[in-house]
């Protein structure tokens, strides 16, 4: 089994079921050294300036997520659905989970020439992040809630 961490909408097991089969298993974990941006461009009608999650290295930050157990068949399902390696690519990270502990898996990290500035994501992309309420702090889950959308 392979490690997979979601910091975006692959945080809703609903849609990860869809996409790639169902998981192993699922539980929370944070991404140390990563901050979250909005800044991968993606193509919505109707909403111009919309944009899709990606992390980005700095070292005062942490990102919360799911890390899942995944097959290589589920993880090169993922490759289609996140557009890889056009749109995203694969990129170990390093996690710690809630017991301390320190492990590493795969994210997608999305394409440079992909990204843009003063991108906001789509309420209904916002959506998939809370479905992980059950595993997100409150202090997480508050700043999503705080995150601007594209479609206010």
């Amino acid at each position: 089994m392979l490690l997979y961490f979601s910091y975006g909408s692959n945080m809703d097991a609903a849609r990860m079921a869809r996409r790639c089969g169902p998981t192993a298993s699922r539980r929370w974990a944070v991404a140390v050294g990563f901050r979250l941006h909005f800044a991968k461009r993606a193509e919505v009608p109707g909403i111009p300036d919309a944009g899709f999650a990606t992390l980005r290295p700095d070292p005062d930050a942490r990102t919360e997520g799911v890390v899942y157990e995944v097959s290589k068949a589920q993880l090169d399902a993922m490759d289609r659905h996140e557009g890889a390696p056009e749109h995203y690519a694969r990129h170990p990270v390093g996690l710690r989970l809630t017991d301390g502990r320190r492990i590493e898996a795969i994210t997608y990290l999305a394409n440079p020439a992909r990204c843009g500035p003063g991108l906001k994501p789509p309420r209904f992309y916002l959506y998939h992040f809370h479905q992980a309420s059950d595993l997100l702090s409150p202090g997480w889950l508050a700043w999503l809630r705080g995150v601007e959308t594209a479609d206010v």
